[in-house]
């Protein structure tokens, strides 16, 4: 009887077992190639969303602030028809031109470009009615698609986020 012959590895001549090393090494970096292309447009995606989260966030908290600012000075200038702080005449045509024009000077030191909100500052009571003890409100919005630079229709998330509101209400101190 013939034996069949095994094939035994320690048999292999030197090229034969660099070339067996060389083709697995081959598949091993192939398979890594394969898990990094999964992988990385996750990763990318994931650091993506954080910082717009973080853009998003900033944006609210300067727009927050800005609204305190123009609610703290709306409460004890209410009924000031004189020159403001910053020498800016009073525009005739709207009394509180005072009020925008602090929120203007405050947003420029922000990341919010003023003439994004400046049409929708509203201010209420209006300059006739307001009286030391009463409430001020300071409100306005602002387009927050500006500050996206992830496309909102592909995140379900962000669709809902096209604007921000703010506003602040304080008690009228003269």
């Amino acid at each position: 009887m013939v034996k069949a012959k095994q094939q035994d590895t320690r048999s292999k001549s030197a090229p034969q077992k660099m070339r067996t090393y060389i083709q697995a090494g081959a598949r091993r970096r192939g398979q890594t190639l394969m898990e990094m292309a999964l992988v990385v447009p996750i990763l990318l995606l994931l650091v993506l969303g954080i910082i717009q989260y973080g853009i998003i966030n900033n944006a609210a908290v300067t727009l927050t602030q800005l609204s305190r600012e123009g609610g703290r000075y709306a409460a004890v200038h209410a009924n000031d028809t004189g020159p403001d702080i910053y020498t800016n005449p009073v525009v005739n045509d709207d009394p509180d031109s005072k009020i925008k024009n602090h929120i203007k000077q405050v947003a420029a030191a922000t990341s919010i470009d003023y003439n994004d909100i400046k049409n929708s500052i509203t201010i209420t009571p209006a300059i006739g009615s307001r009286s030391q003890g009463g409430d001020i409100t300071v409100a306005f919005s602002y387009p927050l698609v500006k500050k996206m630079f992830l496309v909102p229709a592909s995140f379900p998330g962000l669709s809902g986020l096209q604007s921000y509101s703010v506003s602040c209400t304080m008690v009228i101190e003269q």
